[in-house]
């Protein structure tokens, strides 16, 4: 007779991984307030070295007011449209150095990057600005036409150097921005952020930005 220490071998469905958890809300109720604009949400990005706020000031055509934040009034600050979810090359960029900002596109792994207009951006926008507020460089982009559900930015920083140096910080995301509530309780419903970073982009001395896979 078998012991009663034995057991049935298990099945290989008990072996099986558990299923990862679910993404849950990286995102909080913004203070920010920046000339008329008071921004909803919040969410850390490039490991918490700068913040991104936003609005959405009309959900049916899909337009938002984006805030990207970062302590200090050094170096440069950049937000970027990519061509493909997470991928440097071909996103078109905007940098904020103190209160001036440019347009390039990043069509190579390291400078020089062409300048582009305003209105050839891959992204739809009314205005893109840079302002130095109670010690921070805040990169503020109106009216931005993106897609509510999953908007890929990627995003990079120097506190010390004028771009194109090397990031001293860098990520890329895919934001799940939510529609403005009217319940007037500051309740937030439905902003989250997914990330998943997988490696940086480097050439020579530049390593601008990172690759994520989302």
């Amino acid at each position: 007779p078998e012991s009663e220490s034995e057991s049935e071998p298990e099945s290989e469905s008990e072996h099986e991984p558990e299923s990862e958890p679910e993404d849950e809300p990286a995102h909080a109720e913004s203070s920010l307030v920046v000339g008329s604009t008071t921004y909803r949400y919040t969410a850390p990005v490039m490991g918490g070295k700068a913040s991104l706020h936003w609005v959405v000031t009309d959900e049916a055509s899909g337009t938002v007011d984006l805030a990207l934040t970062k302590a200090g009034a050094g170096g440069w600050l950049s937000l970027a449209m990519p061509e493909a979810a997470g991928e440097m090359v071909g996103a078109h960029a905007i940098v904020a150095e103190g209160t001036a900002v440019q347009f390039v596109e990043l069509n190579s792994y390291e400078p020089p990057f062409p300048a582009m207009n305003s209105s050839g951006m891959r992204v739809a926008f009314e205005s893109a600005s840079s302002s130095v507020q109670d010690g921070e460089t805040i990169l503020i982009v109106s009216g931005a036409k993106l897609p509510l559900g999953s908007a890929s930015l990627i995003f990079g920083l120097n506190d010390g150097c004028a771009f194109p140096c090397e990031h001293s910080a860098h990520g890329a995301e895919t934001m799940e921005l939510s529609a403005p509530t009217s319940d007037g309780d500051g309740a937030i419903a439905g902003a989250a952020v997914k990330r998943e970073h997988v490696g940086c982009l480097a050439a020579g001395t530049v390593s601008l930005l990172c690759v994520a896979r989302l």
